[in-house]
């Protein structure tokens, strides 16, 4: 990721969406985070309306 690569940042993504994805949510969107262009904001503001586990919900204060 930080090299970029515009494949990897699709598959992130769209493993976000995928409750059976390569990676959990937190490791994905900290990945994504090393491009401010991947567009991973939308993704991350959906994910903490409704948190797929309990350790979003606390790393994010609530």
């Amino acid at each position: 990721m930080r090299e970029k690569n515009g494949y990897a940042q699709k598959t992130l993504l769209e493993g976000l969406k995928n409750p059976k994805a390569l990676l959990p949510p937190e490791k994905a969107l900290q990945l994504l985070s090393y491009d401010v262009h991947a567009e991973a904001y939308s993704a991350e503001r959906d994910i903490l309306k409704k948190p797929p586990n309990d350790d979003l919900v606390c790393r994010q204060g609530r």
